[in-house]
């Protein structure tokens, strides 16, 4: 750095007949070359100027053309490499990772790590680590030199460990820190499958279908049921299981990173007709409320022999493999710890063997809830006082518990273990009105402090608090589409003023207006086109500077594959009238299907295979009249069997019912469901019936009305149901 090296000199000859004349230019600016033009049989000196360079490698050309000569142009590369002035240490690689199982008492493997200085001058150095568990060799040299580095489980726990290897040199003073991680691991686990007592059925139930065979578990294919065992803290692992099944499609699987609440977590899922394993990303015990496909092998000839499997998880790598051969390797972060689970469906399947191997573990982490307070009081008041609960993720552990303001008080101020509730409160004994905003910290003897945000709100006004109509929503809309944006009301049911802010969590869902005044609409607008199938839930907060409190609105979405649409731009061919005749007493206008009142029937649609699946019509009545009708799901379309939605506006309510044949009044209806009072009026509702599994549910625009369970039918199509009042049917959607 800071000097420039030698000129150089090419040589340009002529090797045929004549002369010629030709120039010479260079390609980087550091780069010339002298002289520019001459004629055939001259020198050229090459000049580089490297003073103002960083060190690094630099490259250019310099290019020799002639408009009369042969082989014109001819270019020759130049190659310059800029040298440090001052000595520097450098490694390569810069960081070491290790993984060794607990209880090891021999050294590992060592690792190279070379140490150069691009100053090109010799550097002695030493070398020394911050840890016990890991030692380097040598413990001095110069460069060029190179060190190993190994390290020794020994009594360490299971957990992830981080150390240093200094490199440093006195003359010059140069230090070089390189980092380490070190990863022990659990012992090998073997899952008994001896018996069903270490294994957990998941809230899906079916643990009749589970037996044991002495040395295997097995399953009598009688659908999804999943049973789990492990640790929900197990991060990093091998999962090995043994299984025999036929070559038959949907034997089921098994899956790791297991959330024993919900089932969340990666599944492998095998279809031997297909000749193929599919590894899933799914967000519910039951695989088909929700998957995403993140890697395939579709070449594996399946047989009736056992074969092991394997689901490899470290950080965010996933592989699988059968028999120690490597299938499928995918890369997802989504899930980083949890449970084993055995997951099978409709065939007869036995787990010979699981194994989890090279495990680790979460380390302890201590959490408190809920993650900040708000109190109100008016001046020389105490707040009512709020609890906070401290866990920790393993073990118990003691603590302490502090403030930093003299108004803010939290008992008791230490314990002796976890789980553990603290009492917090807040006195205006000497405050006056304004706001005051103070930190509750949590100090536990494990892992890092734990402080809680306290924001303390001393007034004498007249209190708002936030509403809004109604409390949740729901919304419903095939892949790749966007529903329509619904509308909150938001009110004031306390006292005065209450200027209020709208926040979503969720990138999909967006308020508007941000801000208003109560009373007012908010509208959400949903962008989901982009979203997969599935179900998720996003939360609209509503806050505001003259209310003690915020509202959160969860808003659940469901993502679904299109079945069945008609929006009655072409008549209604998609339609067939129930036995119950008056066919002719319906029309077709303006996009929708239009019933005259004349009687009770049906016109129906779909197949009699559909089973889970969500019904969406929007309904105009003529009149506030009951009798009306409504929609009908899981039809028989051959006895008319089905679950029926029926509106009642003169009783300002909507039923549920179970028919058991096109006549509504036939004997065995039963009412399974009804709604809260509500109005019913004759402006255009979206009435809809979702079916997943033995739940039923039932919406009114965006609104749950009405939630049970019966498993009497299980499948079937669609019907629009009318009876002795003028209706209108439009926009039918059935997504699954």
């Amino acid at each position: 750095v800071g000097s420039s090296p030698a000129s150089k000199t090419i040589t340009v000859t002529n090797l045929g007949s004549g002369s010629y004349t030709w120039t010479a230019t260079s390609s980087a600016s550091w780069l010339s070359a002298s002289p520019a033009s001459g004629s055939s049989g001259a020198t050229v000196t090459v000049n580089v100027n490297s003073t103002s360079l960083a060190p690094g490698t630099y490259t250019g050309t310099i290019t020799v053309s002639s408009s009369t000569a042969a082989y014109s142009p001819y270019v020759v590369s130049v190659s310059l490499t800029v040298i440090p002035s001052t000595a520097s240490l450098v490694a390569s690689p810069t960081s070491l990772s290790f993984t060794q199982q607990v209880g090891t008492t021999t050294s590992s493997a060592s690792q190279a790590i070379s140490i150069t200085n691009p100053s090109t001058t010799n550097v002695s150095w030493t070398a020394s680590t911050s840890a016990s568990w890991m030692s380097v060799t040598p413990a001095s040299g110069g460069t060029p030199g190179t060190l190993n580095i190994a390290v020794n489980a020994g009594s360490l726990a299971v957990g992830t460990y981080s150390g240093t290897v200094t490199v440093s040199s006195t003359s010059p003073s140069l230090t070089l820190l390189i980092p380490v991680t070190f990863a022990v691991t659990a012992a090998p686990v073997t899952l008994s499958t001896s018996n069903l007592n270490s294994w957990t059925i998941s809230p899906l139930g079916g643990l009749s279908g589970w037996s044991s065979t002495g040395s295997a578990l097995r399953y009598n294919g009688a659908g999804i049921a999943p049973i789990y065992a492990g640790t929900a803290g197990w991060m990093d692992y091998d999962l090995a299981v043994n299984m025999t099944m036929p070559v038959s499609n949907y034997p089921g699987g098994f899956r790791g990173r297991v959330n024993p609440v919900d089932g969340s977590g990666y599944a492998v899922w095998f279809y031997p007709s297909d000749h193929t394993i599919n590894l899933y990303k799914v967000v519910n015990w039951n695989i088909s409320n929700g998957y995403t496909l993140i890697g395939t092998y579709n070449q594996l000839l399946f047989d009736a022999n056992p074969h092991t499997y394997g689901l490899s998880m470290h950080g965010s790598t996933l592989t699988v493999s059968r028999d120690g051969v490597q299938l499928i390797t995918a890369t997802d972060s989504t899930y980083t710890s949890g449970v084993v689970a055995l997951d099978p469906s409709n065939q007869v399947v036995t787990y010979n063997s699981v194994v989890v191997s090279n495990a680790s573990t979460l380390p302890t982490t201590v959490s408190a809830s809920p993650t900040s307070l708000t109190f109100n009081a008016v001046p020389g008041a105490t707040a009512t006082a709020q609890t906070v609960s401290l866990t920790s993720s393993s073990g118990s552990v003691s603590w302490t518990a502090s403030t930093n303001a003299a108004w803010l008080t939290a008992a008791p101020a230490s314990g002796t273990s976890t789980p553990a509730t603290i009492a917090v409160t807040a006195s205006a004994a000497t405050l006056s009105a304004g706001s005051y905003t103070g930190t509750l910290t949590l100090t536990p003897s494990i892992g890092s402090p734990v402080q809680i945000p306290v924001t303390f709100t001393v007034t004498s006004q007249p209190t708002a608090t936030i509403n809004a109509v109604p409390s949740s929503l729901y919304m419903f809309s095939p892949v790749g589409t966007s529903p329509t944006a619904p509308t909150l009301s938001v009110q004031n049911s306390g006292t005065g003023s209450m200027p209020w802010t709208a926040s979503s969590n969720v990138s999909w869902l967006t308020p508007s207006p941000a801000s208003a005044s109560a009373p007012g609409p908010l509208s959400l607008t949903p962008s989901t086109s982009a979203l997969p199938v599935g179900t998720t839930v996003g939360n609209i907060t509503l806050s505001s500077t003259n209310a003690t409190a915020t509202l959160t609105v969860p808003v659940t979405l469901t993502i679904g594959n299109l079945l069945f649409q008609d929006q009655f731009a072409s008549g209604s061919t998609q339609w067939t009238p129930s036995p119950l005749g008056y066919a002719s007493n319906w029309s077709v206008a303006n996009g929708s299907f239009n019933y005259n009142g004349g009687g009770h029937t049906q016109q129906y649609a779909g197949s009699q295979s559909w089973t889970d699946y969500t019904l969406s019509v929007d309904v105009k009545l003529s009149n506030v009249s009951n009798y009306p009708g409504g929609i009908r799901g899981r039809v028989n379309l051959t006895t008319g069997a089905s679950y029926a939605v029926w509106l009642y506006p003169a009783d300002n309510t909507i039923k549920l019912l179970r028919s058991t044949a096109w006549a509504i009044d036939s004997p065995g209806l039963a009412v399974l469901g009804q709604s809260p009072t509500m109005l019913l009026d004759t402006n255009k509702h979206t009435v809809r019936m979702q079916f997943v599994g033995s739940q039923i549910r039932v919406y009114y625009d965006n609104t749950l009305v009405i939630s049970t369970t019966d498993s009497t039918l299980t499948s079937g199509g669609i019907a629009l149901d009318v009876s002795s009042q003028p209706i209108s049917f439009s926009n039918v959607v059935v997504q699954q």
